[in-house]
């Protein structure tokens, strides 16, 4: 990250540690400027929240045995906050990083100190250990005068590291992850570092984490659909208790030795009355009749 010049100490500091990496205190070093320090506040949360998939995890890869974690990750702001030589604390960091990852933008184009930091660790011997994540101008507009202000890549990010120490006038391709709208996207470019970081196929970790996608999805409407069915488990035992209260209360308010007249009969009494009445009348008919036939 950009700082003040008191703050970081003068050019040429960075000494030819050690190229060793047995056991690095760091998965990363992030560089950025102080412009960009969202994006580097985004970037050192989800590197240090991933956890990557269960299948990979101790596979032996360039980077070493994949861990269950992607952390520590290495941000000034976080580690720095109350040091007092940040020259000489910066550079140990560097040294005890396995990668470096710089977010590059047209601020950090400009950011000496982006371009120092990337300078140093390239003198680690480590070069081919670099990502780049893209957020804002253009790769290599500094070719074009008429766009050089756009250009995202510092001079170390350019060009290769000579034999003496410096920078050549070799041109470099960096392995970069783009997050600008249209590109890889946020998502997508995150997964290109971490595969970098790991020394993981960047394809095979975004199907693996395509399908471990659908377990949450799966697992989440799983409980949803459970949740439903005990709730409405719940609401019928709670009308069926209801139902038996009402029953209860009926039948203590009903005087003593009346048995409860069921809704069958209540509604089958009428229909009996009226046939009843008819069979009467006919029958008073009928009778009426004979005796008018004998009288004749």
């Amino acid at each position: 990250m950009d700082r003040d010049h008191s703050e970081r100490g003068q050019k040429g500091t960075f000494p030819p540690w050690d190229t060793a990496l047995d056991s690095p205190k760091y998965r990363a070093f992030l560089s950025y400027s102080h412009r960009d320090a969202k994006w580097g506040a985004w970037l050192h949360k989800s590197l240090e929240s991933y956890r990557p998939p269960k299948q990979i995890i101790g596979t032996v890869t360039a980077r070493g045995p994949v861990p269950k974690r992607l952390s520590p990750i290495f941000r000034d702001r976080e580690e720095l906050a109350s040091a007092t030589d940040l020259g000489a604390l910066l550079n140990e960091a560097l040294r005890q990083s396995a990668c470096q990852v710089v977010i590059c933008s047209p601020s950090s184009a400009r950011s000496k100190w982006v371009n120092e930091e990337i300078l140093a660790f390239k003198r680690l011997g480590r070069e081919d250990r670099i990502f780049a994540l893209i957020v804002g101008g253009e790769p290599y507009a500094s070719e074009d005068p008429a766009h050089a202000e756009e250009e995202c890549f510092p001079p170390a990010l350019r060009y290769k590291l000579g034999p003496d120490g410096n920078l050549s006038s070799e041109r470099t391709e960096p392995i970069a992850a783009d997050a600008r709208p249209g590109k890889d996207g946020r998502n997508n470019a995150k997964l290109k570092l971490i595969a970098g970081l790991l020394g993981v196929g960047f394809d095979g970790l975004r199907q693996r984490e395509q399908r471990r996608r659908q377990r949450q999805l799966f697992m989440i409407a799983s409980g949803a659909i459970a949740g439903m069915v005990i709730t409405s488990g719940l609401a019928a035992a709670a009308l069926i208790a209801r139902a038996q209260a009402q029953r209860q209360t009926s039948a203590k308010r009903r005087p003593h030795g009346r048995p409860p007249r069921s809704s069958s009969t209540c509604s089958r009494s009428p229909i009996r009355a009226r046939r009843a009445a008819t069979a009467s009348r006919h029958a008073r008919y009928w009778t009426r009749a004979r005796c008018a036939c004998r009288r004749s």
